[in-house]
């Protein structure tokens, strides 16, 4: 399987149409480590989406149920739902992301 990306940037299956095969081929990319051992490309990852913010905002504190962060990366969202009183656990396939991460 093929992956368009640099180093600088996260991999995207070539692919449009993704089959089970894909997928795994996909997480367990190489370029994932390659990418996240960099330190100068994880301002965006870093940084939560807006979309998450939103959510977060948009939630009664009392109504807090626990977060399964799959595939992580540096922990963006898992880290802004702790910070909010979630329960998280997150996980991802990229040791060196889950080192940045802990």
């Amino acid at each position: 399987m093929s992956f368009s990306g640099t180093a600088d940037s996260p991999p995207r299956p070539l692919k449009t149409t993704l089959d089970v095969t894909t997928i795994e081929n996909y997480i367990k990319s190489e370029h994932w480590e390659k990418y996240c051992k960099k330190d100068n490309n994880h301002d965006y990852w870093e940084n939560p989406a807006p979309e998450v913010l939103a959510f977060l905002e948009s939630q009664s504190p009392d109504q807090k149920p626990m977060v399964l962060d799959i595939g992580c990366g540096i922990g963006r969202h898992a880290i802004e739902f702790a910070k909010a009183g979630y329960k998280v656990f997150a996980s991802d396939n990229s040791l060196t992301a889950i080192e940045k991460l802990n």
